[in-house]
């Protein structure tokens, strides 16, 4: 952008300098902070990328069949940290899409995929049944 005097003359930057003083740069002191909070912001980003690139607890239902009008067998897989205790949910929906059951479970064993099953109560006929949710206890 053009600077111009009260009578349109064009100032150049040596001009300006010299009526308004050169523009100061960063301090010493100012580069170090900038520098360190940048490193720390580097940091926390690198850790948030990290901790959320780990395996994830994940559960899907495999199959279900229904056995009666009260029951309904879901049969899950989960994949999770070897180490980690996690509980899922289960739950059976009727034709109509309302909840029939709904049952918390806790997988303990110490394998990185878990397949099983769940003998869930309904208080009605299920169409389908699922795991709606699983989570590190």
């Amino acid at each position: 952008m053009d600077r111009h005097d009260r009578n349109g003359k064009t100032l150049s930057t040596d001009e300006l300098e010299t009526r308004y003083g050169r523009k100061r740069g960063l301090t010493q002191g100012q580069r170090y902070a900038v520098i360190a909070v940048a490193l720390l912001l580097g940091t926390l980003v690198s850790y948030v990328v990290f901790r959320n690139s780990q395996l994830q607890v994940q559960g899907v239902e495999v199959a279900h069949q229904v056995t009666s009008d009260s029951q309904d067998i879901v049969t899950y897989e989960v994949h999770k940290p070897a180490s980690a205790t996690v509980t899922c949910v289960i739950r059976a929906r009727s034709a109509d899409g309302s909840e029939v059951g709904r049952q918390t479970i806790t997988i303990a064993e110490h394998k990185s995929v878990v397949r099983g099953s769940y003998p869930l109560a309904t208080t009605a006929r299920a169409v389908t049944g699922e795991v709606q949710d699983c989570a590190k206890a």
